[in-house]
């Protein structure tokens, strides 16, 4: 799913609302181009994560530095320092509905 298919389903889910008014639910929950929506800032924000239920979590934890052979260049090893990824936990009720195949 992009951008669109996302909008037309949120207008899809309420009959009342413009295609503006779906535009801007989904700017405000994901964010727009460099400014971060409602789902980064609570990740950023939070030291549990943020709990959508039925979908899942999503939780943000470090990631430890590594190290890596360059074989592109001339096979130098170099370093990934430790940092922040966000990780995603689907919920019972989603891995059912997928096995189901109900989630469409």
């Amino acid at each position: 799913m992009q951008h669109d298919d996302i909008v037309n389903a949120i207008m899809a889910a309420d009959a009342h609302m413009s295609r503006a008014q779906a535009e801007r639910v989904y700017a405000a929950l994901f964010g727009v181009g460099d400014t971060p929506g409602v789902l980064a800032r609570c990740l950023a924000e939070s030291n549990t994560g943020v709990l959508l239920m039925p979908f899942g979590r999503f939780r943000v934890k470090w990631r430890e530095a590594r190290r890596y052979r360059d074989m592109m260049t001339d096979g130098s090893w170099k370093v990934v320092p430790r940092h922040r990824v966000v990780v995603y936990r689907p919920s019972a009720a989603l891995k059912r509905a997928l096995v189901k195949g109900d989630a469409k």
